[in-house]
């Protein structure tokens, strides 16, 4: 998994840093949801619990992680809230998974 700099994180998401520490080095942690880009040919923000991101070595590769959230329903929440910021800064949410991974490169 790859990782932008200023990753996005559930305001109710508590010990962020020892969350951050386990996923970084491949380590699940229950309840735990990624908002992550699928790096394809046409990429897209998906919302993916972090044992299922890391069951596959293959698949997990792919993902450009750009939150966490304690829970589906705070990866839901946290994900509008990625959207709205988006459209706060680029004034549309168009090819928002290509602008967080042209944000990953700078």
């Amino acid at each position: 998994m790859n990782w932008i700099e200023k990753i996005y994180v559930s305001e109710e998401m508590q010990d962020v840093e020892t969350v951050l520490y386990s996923l970084k080095r491949e380590i699940p942690v229950l309840h735990v949801y990624l908002i992550a880009v699928e790096q394809q040919a046409k990429p897209r923000l998906v919302i993916i619990s972090s044992a299922q991101a890391l069951r596959s070595k293959t698949s997990h590769q792919a993902l450009l992680v750009v939150g966490v959230a304690f829970g589906p329903g705070q990866a839901r929440r946290l994900l509008a809230d990625i959207v709205a910021d988006a459209s706060a800064r680029y004034g549309t949410v168009d090819e928002l998974p290509r602008r967080l991974m042209e944000e990953t490169k700078k």
